[in-house]
């Protein structure tokens, strides 16, 4: 249908505003920088065809997540390292229906991101960005945020231990949430346990549910 150029693309992200169809790419590295631009293409249905709709600044991109919140679409970018350290910002970006733009919303401290997640529970949204490695260790401690409806941000809520933590994936049973983290690598093997937390309504916590042998675990 369509090729694509990339620069080590890691993920893709489908979402539409309105009746529009767009197509975010993850832009990891090229040959020579970290520090290149991720790509939002809109489907043109004159030409049948993905176009360039918008770059997005971007610092070895790892993963996207788009989500509608209060009326409004948002997509999360998560970046992984500056070309200096693996301690940066992953950025939220709103659309601004005014300028057709997709504009920074705000920007979360990150360590090697690799991926974020938004999900609800209820009425209230969250944001879990999962946090890999600092380039000495992979043992980081990963956040989900919480969007407050006073300061209209999103704000720590909870942290959780991860090892090479790759992805997170929100799911539910019934009437309850689940919340799962795929951990990856320790630094030394990659045969290791990835847990599944069940959120405890009555502290607003999510709690230890079970854990699951997996082998250098990428997604849930």
């Amino acid at each position: 249908f369509q090729e694509v150029a990339t620069l080590g693309a890691r993920a893709w992200e489908h979402f539409e505003i309105g009746k529009r169809h767009l197509l975010a790419v993850a832009n990891y590295r090229s040959d020579a920088s970290t520090q290149i631009q991720s790509v939002v293409y809109e489907y043109n249905e004159t030409t049948s065809a993905f176009e360039v709709f918008q770059f997005l600044n971007s610092s070895a991109a790892n993963g996207l997540d788009h989500f509608r919140l209060r009326n409004s679409t948002f997509l999360a970018l998560a970046n992984y390292y500056d070309g200096d350290e693996y301690a940066t910002t992953s950025v939220v970006y709103v659309y601004n229906a005014t300028t057709n733009r997709l504009e920074p919303f705000q920007e979360i401290g990150t360590i090697g991101a690799a991926h974020p997640t938004h999900f609800r529970i209820g009425d209230i949204d969250f944001l879990a960005i999962a946090n890999m490695y600092d380039g000495d260790v992979y043992e980081q401690e990963s956040v989900v945020h919480r969007y407050s409806e006073t300061t209209a941000k999103f704000e720590p809520f909870q942290a959780f231990g991860t090892t090479g933590g790759r992805v997170w994936e929100h799911f539910s049973i019934g009437a309850s949430d689940f919340l799962a983290i795929a951990n990856t690598y320790d630094g030394e093997q990659h045969s290791l346990t990835s847990p599944v937390y069940q959120y405890n309504i009555a502290t607003q916590k999510f709690e230890l549910q079970q854990e699951f042998a997996t082998t250098g675990a990428r997604v849930w």
